[in-house]
């Protein structure tokens, strides 16, 4: 992984100073808990993205059977399929975990062990929504990749309590549960 290459210059300084007002000083925090901020270059991503497409295509010619990134999904890539796993356990180790430690310490922290990460694609002839669902992670980072689209938005409802964190998906508004 080069560094440099991949984050935008303000993410790697928050970063590598590594204090809660390095990392408080690059995000926005929309609603308690949920924090946006800049990470990645433009060039970065468009390599990225091109590299899933070509993935995809190579699928297709093939005619090769893939894991899907979940169950909800049939479009999309999971991104230790080709190849990224051990920068993406230096991206969690690294990059992650620090902001995690500061932001999350109630859930792990800065001791986040495993990732798991993958492109999806919405859009005509793809999928076209995200139900309501729960992530089955301490931590989640949703990042756009920089395709031109409308739509998009997310709906945060709220930490299942331990008492309900394996109960089934609740239609009404609660918060916490």
């Amino acid at each position: 992984m080069h560094p440099s290459a991949f984050f935008l210059p303000t993410f790697l300084e928050a970063v590598r100073t590594n204090t809660e007002e390095s990392i408080a000083s690059i995000m926005t925090e929309p609603i308690p808990g949920v924090f946006s901020f800049a990470m990645l270059q433009p060039n970065f991503c468009d390599m990225l993205l091109e590299e899933v497409e070509n993935f995809e295509k190579w699928v297709h010619a093939m005619k090769f059977k893939i894991m899907r990134p979940n169950t909800m999904n049939k479009y999309g890539a999971v991104l230790d399929d080709f190849g990224l796993e051990a920068m993406l356990n230096q991206f969690m180790e690294e990059f992650i975990a620090p902001i995690s430690k500061v932001f999350y310490p109630e859930v792990g922290g800065g001791t986040l062990d495993s990732h798991h990460a993958f492109v999806v694609e919405y859009g005509k002839d793809r999928d076209v929504e995200l139900g309501f669902h729960v992530d089955d992670s301490e931590v989640t980072l949703n990042v756009c990749l920089g395709k031109q689209f409308s739509g998009g938005e997310l709906y945060f409802r709220g930490i299942r309590c331990e008492n309900h964190v394996n109960s089934e998906t609740q239609h009404e508004v609660h918060g916490v549960w």
